[in-house]
């Protein structure tokens, strides 16, 4: 017999904070469940960790491969999944031990519901602890969760997360949903809107399901932004938020966000070496991106790049990047000789 919930836990290099995650998901209140682990490649200590609980809870399983990212250990995870309802958790996160019991003990119409979604604390470097819920709870229909996406996301990144959200594993099946190999930051997010936009009822929990441990290792603020990833992330949003869901309060903001990407692209793109031009170019040829380029909220830096892609200055846009960078260079020289 199937379990309720599939459990997918993603391991890389994590063995400092695996005892923690697993015991506080065999404390679970609820036990109708099976852990999937996805050891990515792992060179530390964290296989004996697995293997440990592997031997005493026939519930977890373990599948061993090479390192390709948490996005392809997450899919190959999914493959093995036979729950109802799907769990993401994260190898160096704190679960709430009661979540999945108090998910399944509300009284709802649980067939007519897609996502359950509980709240989250940050747990700072100092020991602070900040939760991060929303004010609206219980069910929220499919034309709601945009304008609560749009109240929440850009401020605390509450709808962009995994791991406090239950996701009916239908919706996943169904609409043949994956996590997008090689994306290295916002993956979740980039994920999260193909479910929203899947689902036709959620429920809001007003219980905690984890506590986000933000001073790890290899946290997200080491990894290097992929800023054109970001941008085509937020044009799937703008196509979500206003071309489909017809939210056209949204439009100035999205737009705002969208040439910022264009611009950040860009400038590090100069910055890397990386065919900047090229991208500049690319981005004013496109006939999605370019007409939704709005620079005048940017800030004193992005604006003028904004300007140049916006009416297709490119002699302008090089000497504007190559003089910054002298000026930079110069200032940096005469600092050096004080």
């Amino acid at each position: 017999m199937s379990p309720k919930v599939s459990i997918i836990m993603p391991v890389y290099n994590k063995a400092l904070y695996l005892q923690r995650t697993f015991d506080a998901l065999v404390r679970q209140e609820f036990k109708d469940w099976e852990l999937i682990v996805i050891d990515d490649g792992s060179t530390d200590e964290g296989q004996k960790i697995i293997e440990k609980y592997v031997a005493t809870d026939n519930r977890i399983r373990n599948k061993r491969q090479k390192n390709q990212g948490a996005s392809q250990a997450r899919n190959e995870g999914l493959k093995l999944a036979c729950g109802e309802w799907i769990w993401f958790v994260d190898a160096d996160d704190l679960p709430s031990h009661d979540f999945l019991n108090k998910a399944f003990s509300v009284k709802n119409d649980d067939d007519a519901i897609d996502l359950i979604i509980g709240f989250y604390s940050k747990m700072f470097p100092d020991g602070k602890i900040k939760q991060v819920h929303l004010e609206e709870q219980g069910k929220v229909s499919s034309k709601e969760i945009p304008n609560l996406f749009m109240k929440y996301q850009y401020e605390t990144g509450y709808w962009g997360y995994l791991w406090n959200k239950l996701i009916r594993r239908s919706i996943i099946i169904e609409n043949h949903l994956q996590f997008q190999k090689g994306l290295t930051l916002a993956e979740d997010l980039k994920f999260m809107l193909s479910v929203y936009r899947n689902c036709q009822l959620i429920y809001i929990l007003p219980e905690l399901a984890m506590i986000y441990m933000i001073d790890t290792q290899n946290s997200s603020s080491e990894k290097k932004i992929d800023y054109p990833a970001q941008l085509l992330i937020h044009l799937e949003i703008y196509r979500w938020i206003v071309e489909e869901q017809g939210c056209d309060e949204y439009v100035a903001f999205l737009r705002k966000q969208i040439t910022y990407y264009v611009a950040f692209s860009i400038f590090y793109g100069f910055e890397e070496k990386n065919g900047f031009l090229n991208l500049a170019q690319k981005y004013a040829g496109s006939s999605e991106i370019y007409p939704l380029l709005d620079p005048r909220g940017l800030d004193s830096v992005m604006k003028p790049i904004g300007y140049c892609v916006k009416w297709k200055r490119w002699g302008v846009l090089k000497l504007y990047l190559y003089g910054r960078d002298l000026l930079r260079r110069l200032y940096r020289h005469s600092r050096k000789k004080r």
